[in-house]
Formats: structure tokens, sequence, C-alpha cells
């Protein structure tokens, strides 16, 4: 199954994943030691354009919320800076390495989750 950009709107990521789980859009790929176990999943999202092959399924789910269903949905917490990122870590990474009082900024975050 492909997915629309209006299709965001009505479907949840946990929806999409789900989805996109059961349909077997991903692809196991047999292990050459043990035909019963895969050892990589390939994307197969239309109009995707990575062509590596994940090693555990978890892998190629992140792949698919970062990329496809909510990229670049962490916005710096710093007042005044509007870099956005894919993923809660990246963000992370860039506020403490970029903004004084990151410690501070950082707390406040957590407290709020």
């Amino acid at each position: 199954m492909s997915y629309t950009p209006s299709d965001y709107e009505f479907l949840s990521n946990v929806d999409l994943l789900n989805d996109y789980d059961q349909s077997l859009a991903w692809t196991p790929q047999p292990s050459p030691m043990d035909a019963s176990e895969p050892s990589s999943f390939v994307c197969r999202w239309e109009g995707c354009c990575y062509t590596g092959a994940f090693r555990r399924k978890a892998d190629l789910l992140r792949h698919l919320e970062t990329i496809h269903i909510s990229p670049q949905s962490f916005a710096c917490l710093a007042r005044g800076c509007h870099r956005m990122f894919n993923r809660r870590d990246n963000m992370r990474q860039h506020l403490f390495r970029r903004h004084e009082n990151a410690d501070q900024i950082w707390a406040r975050f957590c407290a709020t989750l």
C-alpha cells in the first residue's frame, strides 16, 4: 500500500506503521545460513530512494517513522532557533552543541513529558 500526504490527515503514525507492517510491504530477505531467519528488511515505500537493507525490523520501522511518516517533526527547543530534526536524539544533540543553557532548556522539556 502506498500513501500520499493527504493520507496523513486521517491516519495516525501508529496506524500507518501497523498497516505498513500488516500489508507485508517490508521484504524479509532469507539469511544464507538459515533460510527461516530473515537477515535484512527492505523499505518498499513508494518513491523511497533508500536502496540499502535494514538488519532488524525495528530499524526499518524507525526509517519509516522518521523519513516517510513524520519527517522533520522535532523543532529545536531554543528560543529563536528554527532548526528541525527527524529524531528527538538529533535535536537534543544539536541543542547541547549549539546553545548555551541547554541543560535548563532540556530539563523544562523533560518536565512536560
